[in-house]
């Protein structure tokens, strides 16, 4: 299993680039053939403060690989005209490794200072022979024919194949839980959960993007010019999975259906107005649909993730376990096809379905821009951007069976939560999971930006810069890769109605951004030396603090997310010290701990106090006192960027040039080792430990608040100063 020690990562990365240029004069061209080669395996090893310990053996390396064939063809045509084709071939493999090779186990042991902690170990899920293998070759071809002298026009083509071929699925070696370390050393767990290829992981996904577009550059007038241009992209994708007559039934949806070919414009017009001719004042700006393509791995899991492509085996005491876990096997390659008494039952894997509607990304987006050269030769400009979402994207969970009640707090309940705070969702069907991508329509965002840009004779140029913008969205899905369950889990923290598509604060919503740069060219010729600094500070993340709970808990609204997904927003009492609002456990779980009536009560009351303080203390919490907390409204601290370089060249006959380079990343802590520090949120803030008794809308959660858990965790790796030294040769 390992240990529980210090666990060195490693983050080795291989990145080799090649080019030639060639020119043809005969046929006016110049032909560029480009290799770029780049690898890396950085393990993946995290240990946070959520009660689940990961031992050594759990580590485990994400190797990824890939190759870039590129040739451009450059020529020149009669009057003018100008071509660029460009064929491109890139293939990537990705996959995990461990040193180990071992189910997973799970065993919850006393903890120091809270009720328990789960220690895990074991070959991490992703790295149980799962791989991925991706390949695709495009075909650019851009014309730009000069008409008369007033118009550019630019026409083209693009075509892009793609396959994606995978292998293995997540799980498959076993998850063993038990209760405790003497159930372990007995063989006793008290769940088993597996996952089993039924003949899908395999199944490749194929197809190919096109593009044709056309744009004109119109020079009304020495001091108006004009550009207009339109872009068509149409997304097929070859294949689909069988059919499955029960998901038809319960869920009115075809297995076998995948989205058909949209061809979606692109629109667009941009201006440029030179106001009084003498170049000092400009104003301009533009309007267009932006189109593009989602990542394929949401797609391509509808392909094996049909229902009984797949299966999870799960044996445990929840209400859709098949029985009780069969005897611990430690060997990986025995994993019990069964619970204990046999039972298997019917294949009730994932299901994964798409939209067949389904459309690409696409994005209205206008600007507005007015440059104005001041006094002293600076350069200033006021910005403003406005996005509005045509097709985003949302994963929805078909398999709930709808709300079931409201909790005390208003939260809106989707199954039934037991007194051990292991919650039990009301589910439509037996299967896994039955995730549902669709396109949303909601999210927008703004943003006005300010900056100002001088350059001095005496070699130094600087710029300074300040945006506000703001973001909103429904959902944000990040991941890729995954089950589409996780997905959906981590798109959104919610407690009303999953089905309330109001917008709420976005995760890529940072509302002051400042950015300074300055270069600086030393006087002196021959030896060139050039010194940059780089400053960005921006607001912090938002955040939503949540609850979190080992074995199944954490789950407050019974939705079926609970222990480490964290989308279940807490709720701030009026008072701590009121039972009626927040319930804390005064209970310890260790060996010869005191937990007589009044030792638990002294427990409570600790809990209780450094939680009123925490919210008093904390300004976002502090507002919400007496409701849950809304989705995204706490926010990380400050966080600021510093970047210092400096540049030596030394030249060598025949023009050759040596140039060095040192860069200094973070240099706030290289000056000071208090300073520059990059602060996350520990945001799953109580742990659920059971839940009282009662009907659900009387019941609540029990919890237990660490009283030494800070709100912000340091950085380690981003608030370390770094150095990074780079020689080139050029020839």
């Amino acid at each position: 299993g390992g240990s529980g020690g210090a666990v060195a990562d490693h983050s080795p990365l291989t990145n080799l680039f090649a080019r030639l240029d060639y020119a043809l004069p005969a046929w006016n061209s110049r032909v560029v053939l480009s290799e770029n080669y780049a690898s890396s395996a950085p393990d993946g090893f995290l240990r946070s403060a959520t009660g689940t310990f990961p031992l050594s053996s759990y580590q485990s390396a994400q190797s990824v690989a890939s190759s870039l064939t590129s040739l451009q063809i450059h020529t020149s045509l009669r009057r003018g005209a100008y071509n660029e084709m460009i064929v491109s071939n890139r293939i990537v493999w990705s996959d995990f490794t461990s040193s180990v090779r071992e189910p997973i186990v799970e065993v919850t042991v006393p903890g120091i200072g809270v009720t328990t902690e789960t220690l895990r170990a074991g070959t991490q899920e992703s790295a149980q022979g799962v791989m991925m293998r991706g390949w695709n070759a495009g075909l650019t071809d851009n014309l730009t024919v000069p008409i008369g002298a007033a118009h550019e026009l630019t026409i083209g083509v693009q075509a892009e194949l793609f396959q994606i071929q995978r292998a293995g699925v997540a799980g498959n070696y076993g998850t063993w839980t038990f209760s405790s370390l003497d159930s372990l050393q007995n063989g006793i767990p008290g769940r088993f959960e597996t996952a089993k290829d039924l003949g899908s992981a395999g199944v490749p996904m194929a197809g190919g993007q096109y593009g044709a577009y056309a744009g004109d550059v119109w020079r009304a007038s020495k001091r108006l010019s004009l550009t207009f241009g339109l872009r068509a992209d149409v997304l097929l994708m070859r294949g689909h999975a069988p059919y499955t007559q029960e998901v038809d039934s319960l869920f009115r949806r075809r297995t076998d259906e995948m989205p058909g070919p949209i061809v979606q414009l692109s629109p667009r017009i941009g201006f440029n107005w030179d106001l009084f001719g003498a170049g000092r004042d400009q104003l301009r700006g533009g309007a267009g649909i932006f189109t593009g393509r989602f990542p394929l791995s949401w797609a391509h899991s509808a392909l094996y993730s049909y229902g009984t492509g797949s299966d999870m085996l799960k044996c445990g005491t929840l209400p859709n376990d098949l029985g009780a876990p069969p005897r611990f096997v430690a060997d990986y390659r025995e994993v019990p096809n069964a619970c204990a008494k046999g039972l298997a039952g019917a294949p009730h894997g994932d299901v994964d379905l798409v939209d067949r509607h389904l459309r690409m990304a696409q994005t209205a987006r206008a600007s507005l821009a007015y440059d104005r050269r001041l006094p002293w030769d600076v350069q200033a400009t006021v910005e403003g951007l406005i996005t509005r979402s045509i097709s985003d994207f949302i994963f929805v969970n078909l398999n709930l069976k709808g709300p079931q009640g409201v909790d005390a707090h208003g939260r809106v309940m989707y199954g039934t939560v037991n007194t051990a705070g292991v919650a039990t969702p009301a589910s439509v069907s037996g299967f896994s999971e039955v995730v549902d991508l669709q396109n949303i329509a909601e999210g927008h965002a703004s943003q006005v930006s300010t900056r100002l840009e001088k350059r001095f004779s005496s070699g130094f140029a600087g710029t300074l810069s300040y945006t506000y913008s703001r973001v909103r969205d429904v959902q944000l899905p990040l991941r890729a890769g995954v089950p589409s369950i996780q997905i959906w889990a981590a798109g959104r923290a919610v407690s009303g109605l999953h089905d309330d598509l109001s917008t709420g604060i976005s995760l890529y919503d940072l509302p002051h951004r400042v950015v300074l740069a300055g270069t600086y060219t030393a006087p002196w010729r021959r030896w060139t030396t050039d010194f940059s600094f780089y400053y960005v500070g921006e607001s912090g993340t938002p955040v939503t603090y949540v609850a979190w709970g080992d074995g199944k808990r954490g789950d407050l609204n019974a939705d079926g997310a609970g222990g480490s997904a964290g989308n279940d927003p807490v709720y701030i009492p009026k008072s701590s010290f009121d039972n009626t609002e927040i319930v804390f456990s005064g209970r310890v779980d260790t060996t010869g701990a005191d937990n007589s009536i009044a030792a638990m009560a002294l427990r409570s009351s600790q809990q209780q106090v450094a939680f009123d303080r925490l919210i008093d203390g904390t300004d976002c919490l502090r507002r919400q006192r007496g409701r849950i907390m809304e989705r995204n409204s706490c926010r990380e601290p400050w966080s600021n960027t510093t970047i210092a370089s400096v540049r030596q060249s030394v030249p060598l006959a025949h023009g050759h040039t040596i140039t060095a380079q040192l860069d200094v990343f973070n240099v706030l802590n290289l000056i000071r080792s208090d300073w520059g520090h990059y602060n996350t949120a520990n945001s799953a803030l109580l742990e659920q430990v059971g839940e009282t008794p009662g009907p659900l809308s009387t019941a609540q959660p029990i919890f237990h608040f660490d009283t030494a858990r800070p709100l912000w965790v340091t950085s380690a790796t981003q608030s370390a100063y770094q150095l990074q030294l780079s020689l080139r040769y050029s020839f």
